[in-house]
């Protein structure tokens, strides 16, 4: 898969339904008007798959896929968990600590998975947000139930999303 064909599509996809960030309504108070911000991220979908005879929906007033292709680019290795995590660190992976899927174990000498949240070396999305705006709300809702556990807490360092969904064997998880 080609670069450029992978990111924008964790831009686009994620900018939709993975992860969204919205402020807490006051109690007693209509929630309609307040902002909302979506991160959808559809792995593996190329930029070229994606047009309004495809997907109508995603090219409305508000979104520019334009715009979001030109300045989206993959990281190497280009796997699931280490783009998932520089999207939600803002880091590259040999800082974020995520390098790949899976990773060779000299201890156990067998491929071992790349996914306690442990392993993350930076800040998340999530855990700025309780730190810096704790009246927001972070969602996480991931298709891959290894991704919530990439990103679920880990005490006194990283902050999981205030909602947590993952399927089957994650379930739904909220605090």
């Amino acid at each position: 898969m080609r670069i450029a064909r992978a990111l924008p599509l964790l831009l686009l996809a994620l900018l939709t339904a993975t992860c969204g960030v919205a402020p807490r309504p006051p109690v007693g108070t209509e929630a309609a008007g307040r902002r909302h911000v979506y991160l959808v991220v559809v792995d593996g979908l190329g930029a070229d798959r994606v047009d309004p005879t495809v997907m109508p929906p995603l090219f409305g007033r508000t979104i520019e896929p334009v715009a979001l292709r030109t300045q989206s680019q993959a990281v190497m290795p280009t796997r699931t968990n280490p783009n998932h995590a520089s999207l939600l660190t803002g880091a590259l992976p040999g800082s974020h600590g995520i390098t790949g899927n899976v990773y060779w174990s000299r201890t156990t000498r067998r491929a071992e998975k790349l996914e306690p949240a442990a392993f993350l070396e930076v800040e998340t999305l999530f855990t700025v947000a309780e730190r810096t705006r704790p009246e927001l709300v972070t969602i996480g809702a991931f298709s891959k139930a290894k991704l919530g556990r990439l990103f679920a807490a880990v005490p006194g360092r990283q902050h999981a999303p205030d909602v947590l969904w993952v399927p089957a064997d994650g379930g739904f998880v909220g605090h």
